[in-house]
């Protein structure tokens, strides 16, 4: 089917873009094990949340406070609670 690995590498990265985005991205070399542990599925997942997280830090003004750093999740804003809160929120729990 193939005349040379590197006509099926080629194949592969033309039919699968996401998968050489990935592998870029991670620094992980094809075919390795790290490379055959991971699926299509997963890495699609993660490039579509990247295009939302993209799409969403255009159309709202980036906090000064909590800039969104891309790769690491932090979009999802600590909550700091005053003592008050917390005990509040302790005094809700049944034992």
């Amino acid at each position: 089917m193939f005349k040379s690995i590197e006509d099926f590498i080629a194949y592969w990265n033309y039919l699968y873009p996401i998968d050489l985005w990935w592998r870029r991205r991670y620094k992980v070399s094809f075919n390795s094990l790290e490379h055959r542990r991971t699926n299509l599925l997963d890495i699609l997942f993660e490039i579509l949340e990247e295009i939302k997280l993209e799409s969403l830090e255009v159309k709202s003004s980036p906090s000064k406070d909590f800039p969104y750093i891309k790769g690491t999740g932090n979009f999802i804003k600590e909550k700091i609670l005053t003592e008050e809160e917390i005990d509040k929120e302790f005094d809700k729990i049944k034992i």
